[in-house]
């Protein structure tokens, strides 16, 4: 899994080797200001957009209602519309996710499986007939068994939310030597040994 960002505090910012990789060189370079802070506005976008850590109080929103909740409760200004380069960014690491991690792959297929099953069920007229034959289109039973298997199908989503969680984890506590310091300008980067 990827792991380009950390969380520190209130902000999210660039492992140094993410610096280092299109786009988000692009992202941090075109921020003149010393600060950074649109870069890192942009970076903490593309974290909570992409990340599936439990860390990530963004992460259960659908793409399209987590886009506008990342940016209200972020601060980010009101206006803000990921450009090409925060597109880049976001399927850039999706792309490493589903290549090294089968237990991503695995989630992101059942969760929209599960989306699409919670849509149908929502849609679902129990009263509606066969207009031939003027049979229920669907049995009371079929929805019962569809309506009592969700749970089920909850909890295995939950199982490999679990398993694909582990191996970020994992792949931190590998990389675990390299931090970014708690330090005073935001552009200066620093290896702490453990």
């Amino acid at each position: 899994m990827s792991y380009l960002f950390v969380v520190n505090g209130r902000a999210v910012f660039p492992n140094p080797e993410a610096l280092l990789i299109n786009p988000f060189k692009k992202i941090w370079d075109r921020d003149k200001d010393p600060e950074k802070q649109t870069a890192l506005d942009e970076f903490t976008y593309i974290e909570f957009m992409i990340s599936r850590k439990k860390s990530n109080p963004f992460a259960g929103y659908k793409d399209e209602d987590r886009s506008a909740k990342i940016i209200e409760k972020t601060g980010m200004d009101k206006k803000f519309k990921p450009d090409k380069y925060v597109k880049e960014g976001i399927e850039f690491i999706k792309t490493i996710q589903i290549e090294a991690s089968p237990s991503y792959r695995y989630l992101q297929n059942a969760l929209t499986i599960a989306e699409k099953t919670g849509e149908y069920l929502k849609d679902i007229d129990p009263s509606e007939t066969n207009p031939k034959s003027h049979n229920l289109m669907l049995k009371p039973a079929d929805i019962a068994k569809a309506t009592k298997e969700v749970p089920e199908a909850i909890k295995i989503l939950k199982e490999w939310e679990k398993k694909v969680h582990d191996e970020l984890i994992e792949d931190s506590q590998v990389r675990g030597k390299k931090k970014i310091s708690y330090f005073s300008k935001r552009e200066s980067f620093i290896n702490i040994e453990e």
